[in-house]
């Protein structure tokens, strides 16, 4: 690797941690809290039906968009090279 690209490939290897760190966390969610404006809350936690259900729908969603972002880092990290 050139000397010029070791600054880029140690940012993109913490942002790699950082993304490996969130699918671990993605995939050991009990339960997902969505935020929103104008007071807009919504919780998994306590839900009384199908709370499973929406879970599961939201973590692949969650999970999708982390391993798009993960190869999108693992192809410029091989770009480098």
């Amino acid at each position: 690797m050139k000397v010029e690209n070791l600054k880029t490939a140690e940012d993109l290897r913490e942002k790699l941690r950082i993304i490996n760190h969130r699918i671990e966390t993605a995939n050991g969610a009990k339960f997902i809290k969505l935020e929103g404006e104008n007071s807009f809350d919504v919780s998994t936690k306590n839900m009384k039906y199908d709370s499973i259900v929406l879970l599961e729908s939201i973590k692949l969603l969650f999970l999708n968009s982390l391993t798009r972002e993960k190869q999108d880092i693992l192809n410029e990290i091989e770009d480098l090279d």
